[in-house]
């Protein structure tokens, strides 16, 4: 980001050379919103001497770092600024330097939230993964309301030209366990009223392995139009639309590694599991790419990054449906008072 390095240089070196120009910033920016510490730090001094007010002497900037303890024996931070002068123009547009430096601070906000959906999926805890999304999302449309309210007059950084799209295929999707997934399949072929159970709120987008996800898919579609539903049946319609694939083997492996057929559900919990923890860190990882690249400019960026957040609703909505069942309520009924939600009760179980 040398472009916001270079703005919040030369934008604190132009307001100690002229601070009453700090009236133009001091509204909506802060020194919290600088990268460089030392940036942040002379901007909030001249403030702290009413540099938005009018003129400030050198000497008092001075007296402020001495009295607070900022002024070292090396010369920081004034060696520092002494080196920024020679980059200011000669009419600085402080107010495009400024709505920069806030550019830099909002990418920072998505990258740092795109580094924390990583860390919270690595727990593999999808409800905390989701949760964590959600808190996320929060953070970030607070800083979108934060930019919004930036003067219009302010010089905005120019558009890019990568649009925001190309973060797409960022992530990365983990190779997986695709242990509970065969046990889907094989309880789907050999029991196939267990459908009604997953359908709901189990997708093929949810398998790992792209074989077991499209023999599942194949068995949901053919038990919903009301067709007979066992290897058999499944395996012929598996071969006329991949004839190259073993799906007699796999079919025959996945009905063998079913322990009963009733504990579908269960394992297709695993699997959505396993997804939901996949998804949040693909997103995770696109939104620290997009903090980093910021393509579109400020609001571009975080809009881009709500909208990926916001595209983990369906898959919350579908967590919570998986979580709500027989068991699921027997288990919130014995501990009611303590868990009040099935997420949270799958949570304390899983511990």
């Amino acid at each position: 980001m040398d472009d916001i390095r270079c703005a919040e240089q030369a934008l604190v070196a132009a307001l100690v050379l002229a601070p009453e120009r700090r009236r133009v910033v001091a509204s909506w920016l802060r020194g919290s919103d600088f990268a460089s510490a030392t940036c942040g730090l002379i901007f909030d001094r001249l403030g702290e001497l009413g540099g938005d007010r009018g003129a400030v002497e050198a000497s008092s900037l001075l007296e402020s770092l001495r009295v607070h303890g900022d002024l070292r024996s090396d010369g920081y931070p004034i060696a520092q600024l002494m080196r920024w002068f020679d980059e200011v123009p000669p009419h600085p547009p402080v107010a495009a330097y400024g709505g920069l430096v806030l550019e830099g601070w909002l990418a920072r906000r998505v990258e740092a939230a795109g580094t924390r959906l990583v860390q919270v999926a690595a727990s593999g805890a999808p409800a905390r993964a989701l949760a964590a999304a959600a808190g996320q999302r929060t953070m970030l449309a607070a800083a979108r309301r934060r930019w919004c309210a930036v003067p219009e007059q302010v010089g905005r950084s120019a558009t890019r030209t990568v649009p925001p799209a190309s973060v797409r295929g960022a992530g990365r999707s983990p190779a997986g366990d695709v242990s509970a997934e065969l046990v889907v399949v094989g309880s789907v072929l050999a029991a196939p009223g267990v459908v009604r159970r997953l359908s709901g709120w189990l997708q093929t987008s949810d398998f790992v392995h792209q074989h077991l996800a499209h023999a599942y898919g194949m068995a949901v579609s053919m038990a919903a139009s009301g067709a007979p539903v066992d290897r058999i049946t499944v395996g012929a319609e598996l071969r006329r639309a991949a004839p190259r694939v073993g799906w007699a083997r796999l079919l025959m492996a996945a009905e063998e590694a079913v322990p009963v057929p009733s504990a579908a559900a269960f394992y297709g919990r695993q699997v959505l599991d396993t997804a939901v923890v996949r998804t949040v860190a693909e997103t995770g990882e696109r939104l620290v790419h997009l903090g980093r690249t910021r393509p579109g400019g400020a609001a571009a960026v975080v809009d881009t990054a709500i909208a990926e957040l916001d595209e983990l609703a369906p898959t919350a909505r579908r967590f919570r449906q998986s979580r709500v069942g027989p068991a699921a309520r027997r288990v919130l009924e014995v501990t009611r008072g303590v868990v009040r939600t099935p997420v949270a009760v799958h949570e304390r179980a899983s511990r």
